[in-house]
């Protein structure tokens, strides 16, 4: 009760009210109590949180920031009702967070942020019921009863204060598997404990006339998934929705996986407390007056100033939440949900810084630039229980300054005429290439003095570190490590880009900074130059200038010039740390690094572990016993294994425990003679990579000598595991082949399905009259190979064997080896070869000759036909020109005679004139067919002579000029007479056109031709073609086409430009020839 008392001291009450809220609150506790002994365990809490809810609702508003901070209590958790009014500093409506600033402080409180309507640097009103639980501060909905899981049938209670009247009730239900059901009931003043009765669930209705209307029942809405918690259903499908009268599980649509949503107002007939039991099996919740946070822009504020703080720093409980700004560089960038997150580093230590708003921008864009970062600071716990500042909470890119990004064009080459420009910090140093470097670009940088050299310094800012040569200098303060130093001078270039100093100046005292803790690359590829490191590792080996450390990863070695023998040999078996600079080793000449030496500069070393007195003291462990939970477990932790020795194969000793195999890497510190079969303890550090445990380093200590264990037997198909890696197993095999490499013999084998080699060391024996094919039997070490960290722990195998006698013949080969029949089947393979090339060539020569003969046949034959043709051509052509032709020539002779005798009647005279000039035409006709029949003219010299002949005979006769334009080579080209007789028909027809139409003083005869085509022109100089022409046949133009086109032609006429008309006959050769 002093708890909620003091929510009223938040702020203080009137006196005349005071009195009344606190015997109202009295009364409520006293209720409370009551009911307390009936209610189960699990309803204490439910039973609080209507308590505070009672307490919150008589409770004032708090409207200040720095009073809603003072209600922390670690203990218990405060609802108290709040009105806050300030600027929005960060705003993030993925993670439902808002930072909210006003003058009293800055507060980061957990809510619905309403979409994009807040934004940063907006003034803002903030009310609703604020949840405080320590540091936590949220106005989030809360349920009355919470009875979410997957559960059986489970009651949980909630109580709270209500007035009377309606108020809104929720509840949502889903059940995972049946059997289901859902059962919600409440008591309170003047009424017992009952189920909610129908006539109290109501539904608002809105008339036609606009008013409410009140009516019974229930809005429920049904779904169908899967679900371990209420889900956001806004997103679900509805399947079936509707009115219930009451909280009803038989609504949903089946037993499984379905869920019901019910939403309506019950009503209650008086004021006071009501306890409200919600049992459901599964999940359920119960929400009464399910009122959101409001949330109201007022306009736009002002940054505040924010107050500078460096990573880690302790803030106290006044600066908790502050706006703040950090320096720093960026280590890592990701993306997480659309959140930029960025890990800066600094002098001080680490710091997060959560980006809510990145615009898209790729988190790589920062990675290894040093920024200014503005936010909200928050305070964080470290591993030990340290509060310190650990995350900044920043409302987007406007707040994040890049300070000295590195140039993306570092190691590009800046023409000579540009000017150097100064460079300010050592990592801008660094990425300048070889050629920039020589340059000598102006640095002026401050840091740390990490170590000395006889020509100058080791420097470390912020950034990175480099090698200050400083010889040249005369006067001033002699460095010293750890001293705070401003360098100037100019960059040139040896291994690495250095400092030629021309000012130093030292400005005080300062601290060595944290040194890097290197990868096994960094260690080994020379990029760690003049970097104070530290590394950890067993000093295996002590030499005069340095020593051998066996690392996590490897070994290294490393030269120590500032120490000698004596000091370091104390830390020989230690595990130690060392620090200081290093100077990777390299070629002078080549300046190319020797991988895995260094030297280190102003070493440091300190014993983490000193060097066991006697290895062997250490408890003993199976090999199994490595794969097990241990706190210690390292790969520097000293582990003591016990087994026998199967096999030593060069510095590696395979060894069983029982049924489990490991391995030593065996370089013992004293030389001890092992032998298989002896059964040894062996102390050294594990390596868990490979398909079994290897000690490394190991000390062997010999203990006595067995027999070797019973092989396992492995069947041919047997899997590649790694269980079987470092034991003795025997497996029958086919050899496929046998060959010496270096020391060893090899066979390689086939068991089953799967390959595998066997080796023999020839030292221990050769192996005799063994051939391929042979089925034999192997007893030997199973030698795994395979890498666990690449999610393989053995994917090949080798078998290592002790001796000849480990191989036993069970099956000779047949003489029909491989070989022999490979060689057999290619004989036979060639003489088929030989045989179908020449069967294919005999064939091919058979459709050769064939094809020719056929071809032979064919040109006989139509030469054949040719030539019988144009004997009957040709005499056909001698039938018509000496019968006909002269029985014709005798008529007109005759005809003309008659005509002209004085003693025939006129009439008589008449008709004979008009026989004897048909007898003509039929003359000059039957010429025509005879020129065209006879094959002594099927070509086109033949037909060029004879269209000549006849256009010069037409016009001798008329007043037309007849010109002819004729190639003086013409190809002998064969035409049909078809072709001929089509030509000539069209060419007379031209002529006789011109004679009759065109009124033209000249006619043009062009005959053009060449191995392709054939070009006859016919032109004039007459008045063209606004006569309209016609043939004598009276087909005219379109005939003459006809004619042209049936025999593969084309014809044109046209009107020329300077008058007269010309007509185009064009014949390709091709389709003139005669066909057979």
């Amino acid at each position: 009760m002093s708890h909620l008392i003091s929510l009223f001291s938040a702020r203080e009450f009137a006196s005349e009210r005071l009195f009344e809220r606190l015997c109202s609150l009295l009364f409520s506790l006293l209720f409370l109590g009551l009911c307390a002994g009936a209610v189960h365990e699990a309803k204490a809490d439910s039973q609080y949180s209507a308590a505070t809810n009672f307490a919150a609702s008589l409770a004032p508003k708090v409207t200040e920031i720095a009073e809603l901070l003072q209600l922390n209590n670690d203990e218990r958790r405060i609802d108290c009702p709040i009105h806050l009014e300030g600027i929005v500093l960060w705003v993030s409506p993925k993670r439902d967070m808002l930072g909210l600033k006003d003058n009293s402080g800055v507060a980061v409180i957990e809510m619905e942020v309403p979409g994009e309507s807040v934004r940063p640097q907006m003034n803002i009103i903030v009310e609703g019921i604020c949840t405080v639980e320590g540091e936590r501060l949220s106005l989030r909905r809360r349920p009355l009863v919470n009875n979410e899981g997957i559960h059986g049938m489970i009651e949980l209670s909630g109580a709270i204060f209500l007035k009377a009247g309606k108020h809104s009730i929720h509840v949502p239900w889903y059940n995972h598997m049946p059997p289901c059901g859902l059962e919600v009931s409440y008591q309170g003043p003047g009424m017992t404990r009952q189920k909610i009765p129908d006539s109290a669930l109501l539904l608002p209705v809105t008339t036609a006339e606009g008013s409410i209307r009140w009516t019974s029942g229930l809005n429920y809405r049904a779904y169908e998934g899967e679900w371990s918690a209420v889900p956001d259903w806004s997103q679900s499908e509805v399947v079936a929705k509707g009115v219930a009268t009451n909280f009803d599980c038989s609504l949903a649509t089946r037993n499984t996986n379905a869920g019901l949503d019910f939403t309506g107002y019950l009503e209650v007939p008086h004021e006071g407390v009501y306890t409200f039991y919600l049992r459901s099996d599964d999940g359920s919740l119960l929400t009464i007056d399910d009122a959101s946070p409001r949330t109201e822009v007022i306009g736009t504020g002002q940054w505040p100033e924010p107050s500078k703080i460096s990573a880690r720093q302790h803030l106290p409980p006044a600066q908790q939440n502050q706006w703040s700004t950090v320096e720093g560089t960026v280590i890592f960038a990701s993306e997480q949900s659309g959140t930029l997150e960025l890990e800066l580093s600094s002098g001080s230590g680490r710091l997060r810084v959560e980006v809510a708003e990145s615009s898209g921008t790729p988190a790589a864009t920062f990675l290894n630039r040093r920024i200014r970062a503005t936010g909200i600071a928050r305070n964080t716990y470290t591993t030990d229980g340290q509060r310190v500042a650990g995350k900044l909470l920043t409302p987007g890119l406007k707040q994040i300054e890049v300070l000295d990004a590195v140039a993306e064009n570092h190691g590009q080459l800046r023409p000579n005429s540009a000017p150097l420009p100064l460079l300010a910090t050592i990592e801008e140093i660094k990425h300048l290439s070889r050629e920039e470097a020589q340059r000598g670009y102006p640095v002026k940088i401050r840091g740390v003095v990490t170590a000395l050299r006889r020509e100058g310094i080791f420097v470390q800012d912020s950034t990175w570190s480099i090698y200050v040569r400083m010889f040249d200098l005369v006067g001033g303060e002699r460095p010293r490590t750890g001293d705070y130093w401003e360098i100037e001078g100019t960059t040139y270039n040896e291994f690495a880009p250095n400092i030629q100093a021309r000012r130093a100046v030292r400005l005080g005292p300062g601290t060595l900074p944290e040194p890097v803790r290197p990868s096994w690359d960094q260690l080994i590829n020379g990029s760690l130059d003049t970097q104070y490191m530290e590394v950890q590792g067993i000093a295996t080996a002590v030499e005069t200038d340095g020593m051998v450390l066996l690392t996590r990863a490897g070994k290294i070695q490393i030269r120590l010039p500032e120490a000698g023998l004596q000091s370091i040999k104390q830390y020989e078996n230690a595990l130690i740390r060392v620090r200081g600079c290093v100077i990777p080793a390299r070629d002078i000449t080549t300046q190319q690094i020797e991988v895995g030496r260094m030297d280190l500069c102003n070493v440091a070393i300190t014993v983490d572990e000193p060097a066991p007195a006697d290895p062997f003291s250490i408890p003993l462990k199976s090999a199994r016993d490595l794969f097990l939970f241990d706190p210690r477990a390292g790969a520097l932790q000293r582990v003591k294994l016990s087994g026998q020795i199967l096999h030593q194969r060069g510095e590696e000793l395979f060894l069983a425990d029982g049924t489990n195999g490991f391995r030593a890497t065996f370089i013992p510190k004293v030389q001890t003679r092992v032998a298989v079969g002896d059964r040894v303890e062996v102390v050294g550090f594990p390596e868990l990579g490979g398909p079994t445990p290897v000690l490394r380093e190991p000390l062997v200590r010999v203990t006595g000598h067995s027999p070797l264990p019973g092989p396992i037997i492995l069947p041919p198909n047997a899997p590649i595991r790694g269980q079987y890696d470092s034991t003795l197993v025997k497996i029958e095999s086919r050899l496929a082949s046998i060959s010496i490499e270096r020391a060893d013999q090899v066979l390689v084998l086939q068991s089953g399905a799967k390959g595998f080699v066997a080796r023999l060391q020839t030292r221990l024996g050769r192996l005799q009259d063994l051939q391929p094919g042979t089925r034999i039997e192997l007893t030997g070490v199973y030698a795994g190979q395979g890498d666990r960290g690449s999610g393989q722990d053995t994917d090949s195998f080798e078998l290592l064997l002790n001796s000849p006698s480990d191989v036993r013949v069970l099956e000779r080969p047949s003489w029909w080896t491989l070989q022999r029949t490979m060689v057999v089947v290619g004989a036979m393979a060639a003489m088929i070869c030989v045989a179908l090339v020449w069967i294919t060539l005999l064939r091919r020569q058979v459709e050769e000759r064939s094809q020719q003969l056929t071809t032979e046949m064919r040109r006989h034959e139509h030469t054949e036909r040719q030539r019988e043709l144009e004997q009957e051509r040709a005499r056909i052509a001698r039938d018509l020109h000496d019968d006909l032709g002269a029985a014709l020539t005798q008529i007109r002779f005759l005809s003309a005679l008659e005509s002209r005798d004085g003693t025939v009647p006129e009439t008589t005279r008449g008709r004979m004139a008009r026989v004897s000039e048909k007898s003509h035409e039929l003359v000059t006709s039957l010429d025509e067919i005879v020129w065209a029949v006879n094959p002594a003219n099927d070509s086109l010299p033949s037909l060029a002579t004879y269209l000549c002949q006849f256009a010069e005979e037409f016009f001798r006769a008329t007043p037309i000029r007849c010109r002819l334009d004729v190639d003086d080579f013409l190809p002998s080209v064969p035409l049909t007479s078809e072709v001929r007789h089509n030509l000539y028909l069209g060419v007379r027809e031209a002529l006789n056109n011109i004679a009759k139409h065109s009124q033209a003083s000249e006619v043009w005869l062009r005959i053009q031709g060449d191995s392709q085509r054939l070009r006859i022109l016919v032109e004039d100089n007459g008045v063209g073609l606004l006569v309209p022409s016609t043939v004598a046949t009276g087909e005219g133009l379109a005939n003459m086409r006809r004619r042209l086109e049936s025999i593969g032609g084309r014809f044109e006429c046209e009107a020329r430009v300077e008058g007269g008309t010309v007509c185009r006959f064009e014949l390709p050769l091709k389709s003139a020839e005669i066909r057979p």
